[in-house]
């Protein structure tokens, strides 16, 4: 065998085992005693340089252009989703806190309750062909579950969203990114598909203590997700379009503790940070619509 060959085929092999090395890069975002507030924010406040309290959240300007992004959240049930019955999880744009999934091709990977049936006995939720969902999205952007054993939750972001929050976060006076707007429940965790991801608080303070690492087992990287999720989506993950997303498998770890950032304005085109409570503001104009969603899963279930 000629030399250039050998060396052809250790290229190839060399290539390859960047591209699954790079497949399985996660970040992780452990939450220690994070907010139970109705409405509020799953990532708890940081005070910034000015002294001013304000909101945390997935800093737009670190993540990767051009490439989706797969999302886990963990949490456990605060009193009131016990009380209530069912708990929400509004993965929204940081700034205006507009729900990414009333954006049309924005959110996938995940059962939409439009399109599905709610078994009465059981709560869970069933398409045509009998497949189970123990969380699903409304129409309003809000993830719901009646499952109080579902404690956790996937789905993936389109390039194109991920695009949209990176343009607003770099335009003049601009900045977007992640939050998860919450009801009944207490977000422990958000573990992302790409690695090098960064808070708000992170980088705004230079904090450059990684919450990243690289998975060792980089063949479940792409689209499984059963394992790390199954006591939480169980019935979700055995139908492909729920399926958790990647980055629910990925075996990183990580000790960082998160602090938090802004959110303001609107989450269509990039804004001046004038206002941290404006997109908080406006997450609470629009929890009315997911209580009026929500509502259904207890009545079907009474």
């Amino acid at each position: 065998m000629k030399i250039s060959k050998i060396f052809a085929g250790m290229s190839a092999l060399a290539m390859a085992a960047t591209m699954a090395m790079s497949a399985s890069a996660a970040t992780t975002f452990p939450i220690e005693n994070g907010p139970t507030d109705d409405w509020g924010n799953a990532f708890p406040k940081w005070t910034n340089a000015e002294g001013k309290e304000v909101d945390d959240f997935i800093d737009a300007k670190s993540l990767t252009a051009g490439t989706a992004l797969d999302v886990k959240v963990d949490f456990n049930w605060a009193d009131v989703g016990v009380t209530n019955g069912y708990c929400l999880i509004g993965p929204a744009f940081a700034n205006g806190w507009a729900k990414f999934a009333t954006t049309d091709g924005y959110v996938s990977n995940i059962g939409k309750k439009s399109e599905l049936t709610q078994d009465e006995e059981t709560g869970k939720y069933k398409d045509a062909d009998g497949n189970e969902y123990d969380y699903v999205m409304q129409d309003d952007g809000f993830i719901v579950t009646g499952i109080q054993e579902c404690t956790s939750v996937s789905f993936t972001l389109s390039a194109d969203c991920v695009d949209a929050m990176i343009a607003n976060a770099n335009a003049e006076n601009g900045w977007d990114g992640i939050i998860f707007q919450i009801s009944g429940v207490q977000v422990t965790g958000v573990e992302l598909s790409q690695d090098g991801v960064k808070l708000n608080s992170q980088m705004t303070t230079g904090d450059d203590t990684s919450s990243s690492n690289s998975s060792n087992d980089s063949g479940n990287s792409s689209n499984t997700s059963s394992n790390s999720s199954s006591s939480s989506s169980s019935s979700s993950s055995s139908s492909s379009s729920s399926k958790s997303s990647s980055s629910s498998k990925t075996n990183t770890t990580n000790t960082n503790t998160t602090k938090t950032s802004s959110t303001a304005a609107t989450s269509s085109k990039a804004s001046d940070d004038t206002n941290a409570s404006t997109g908080a503001t406006a997450g609470i104009a629009l929890a009315g619509l997911a209580l009026a969603g929500a509502a259904a899963v207890v009545s079907k279930r009474k």
